[in-house]
């Protein structure tokens, strides 16, 4: 009988959020992911032998960090400080649907994307006539094409992406 033996590095994802990432310089979705050395046959892995530590990984620039390097930075972001940071882009006159693709761009899943827009958004929006772009109650103009705005609107419903 043959039999194909051998060891192979496995990663886990423990949990996922924002960070400042020190390669981009910028608030990015990051993965913390537990890293091991396991036992394989035939190419499947059956047990650990050896943990190799837990990184956080940038899913922009691919860069990994290790865990003690971030928590002495200071650099990971609690979901408030996302939402202030997903505010303030939103009252300098970001439309909420590119805000949302931006984060789905920087790695959140489409429903935690549209969550966050509509949680900043408190459910309240303007809606340009021109265009329909939807903003924020405090933005005034459409910064896509320059029209007035109307009045804001009960909920706001993310736009599909495609």
């Amino acid at each position: 009988m043959f039999f194909i033996l051998g060891a192979r590095d496995r990663e886990i994802i423990i949990a996922s959020g924002y960070f400042v990432c020190p390669n981009c310089g910028h608030l990015r979705l990051y993965k913390h992911k537990r890293l091991a050395r396991y036992f394989t046959v035939y190419f499947l892995p059956i047990f650990p032998l050896q943990s190799l530590g837990e990184v956080i990984q940038c899913q922009t620039c691919q860069h990994a960090y290790r865990l003690e390097e971030l928590q002495q930075l200071a650099r990971l972001v609690p979901e408030r400080d996302l939402l202030k940071a997903v505010t303030l882009e939103l009252q300098r006159g970001l439309p909420l649907h590119r805000l949302q693709r931006r984060l789905v761009q920087d790695g959140l899943d489409r429903s935690e994307a549209a969550r966050i827009v509509h949680q900043s958004t408190h459910g309240q929006q303007r809606t340009c006539p021109q265009c329909q772009f939807s903003y924020l109650p405090s933005v005034r103009y459409c910064t896509n094409c320059g029209h007035a705005l109307s009045e804001a609107q009960a909920s706001y419903e993310p736009k599909q992406l495609e």
